[in-house]
């Protein structure tokens, strides 16, 4: 992928060259050299055809040595770089830095599905719907009434229940579950063997007994959304479990039947939410992070790590449990601290 190309593709890139041993001088793009870049990889180990970044002041030690032909920094670290005699000769300031070069990276490593057809060995009921262009590896199952539009991906071992449907684009990995009446819609990502659809945890008492209530709804993935290994997302008890379009559902997260998560929502590694409680957009848990179930959690509200939700909280940044907000959290802990400090008997 070549320098012209980039700036092309992202007109908000600054550009800013130096000569040996000079600072840096904005640069117009009809007044750079065309380059060519390979890959992008970080600081240490790239080479003089690599793109790099930095986006962490933490590293910035590591700018004045590396052989990366260019590198995207920051507006911010750029300010503060401007003396800087020593680094690469390319710098590319972006808001965005981070962004920009996740695209660029996909174009440099585009996915290659070391299949093509429909494997013999894949058992595909005769009502099934299948687009000539789906890729289907064997040991693939394809329940009745299933629909797989084109462009579809099916690692081994996927299970499609019946009536299901896979739209545009969508990328099944190894031994996913997509149980009956699920919706996936276009571009969405099942990392390998995460469960869509499976029973809620739903049970009533009857005479002593727990008696189960079956789950009749199904759950939507809306487009683009990804969902992480062994992840699982059940069945709504009448109605849909939802996911909105954009949102990356990190690997071990447990989202119970009900839940509706709006747009462009991040999950991390083991969240828990537990049933019929509604994530607005842009919503971020942190890892270990949770919710206790018919809860709203509003539009731009960040949980931290570890912290669990026990009533209706956002926007804004919430940690600890039960979950308040973050700047009252840390006074508290301070406070705590302080009364132990201040103590003198062991406090164990």
């Amino acid at each position: 992928m070549t320098l012209h190309e980039i700036l092309k593709l992202f007109p908000e890139i600054e550009c800013y060259f130096k000569e040996d041993n000079s600072s840096y001088t904005h640069k117009d793009q009809n007044n750079l050299h065309d380059l060519s870049f390979t890959q992008i990889t970080d600081l240490i180990h790239a080479q003089k055809d690599h793109l790099s970044f930095l986006t962490n002041e933490n590293y910035i030690s590591n700018l004045t040595s590396t052989e990366a032909g260019a590198v995207f920094i920051t507006p911010r670290i750029y300010a503060s770089l401007k003396d800087l005699t020593l680094g690469p000769k390319l710098l590319l300031v972006a808001k965005e830095a981070t962004g920009i070069c996740a695209i660029i990276n996909q174009k440099l490593n585009p996915l290659i599905h070391a299949w093509d057809g429909i494997s013999s060995q894949a058992y595909i009921h005769p009502t099934a719907q299948i687009d000539p262009s789906v890729k289907i590896f064997p040991f693939v199952f394809v329940g009745p009434g299933s629909k797989i539009a084109q462009g579809c991906v099916l690692y081994p071992g996927v299970y499609i229940g019946q009536n299901v449907t896979l739209e545009e684009n969508c990328i099944v990995y190894a031994n996913v579950s997509i149980q009956d009446h699920c919706v996936i819609k276009a571009g969405c990502v099942l990392d390998p063997g995460c469960v869509i659809g499976g029973d809620g945890f739903g049970y009533a008492l009857y005479k002593g007994t727990l008696e189960k209530i079956p789950q009749t709804g199904n759950v939507i993935l809306s487009n683009n959304v990804t969902i992480g290994s062994n992840t699982s997302i059940n069945r709504g008890t009448f109605q849909s479990t939802s996911i909105g379009p954009g949102s990356k559902i990190d690997s071990l997260v447990q989202i119970a039947h009900n839940v509706s998560i709006g747009k462009n929502c991040l999950l991390a590694a083991q969240v828990g939410i537990a049933g019929s409680t509604t994530l607005g957009d842009h919503v971020t848990m942190a890892g270990q992070s949770g919710a206790i179930g018919h809860l709203n959690i509003k539009s731009q509200t960040t949980i931290l790590a570890k912290s669990g939700a026990t009533k209706d909280i956002g926007p804004g940044f919430f940690s600890g449990f039960p979950a308040r907000d973050h700047r009252l959290w840390l006074k508290t802990e301070a406070w705590i601290s302080r009364q132990i400090k201040n103590n003198k008997k062991d406090p164990s």
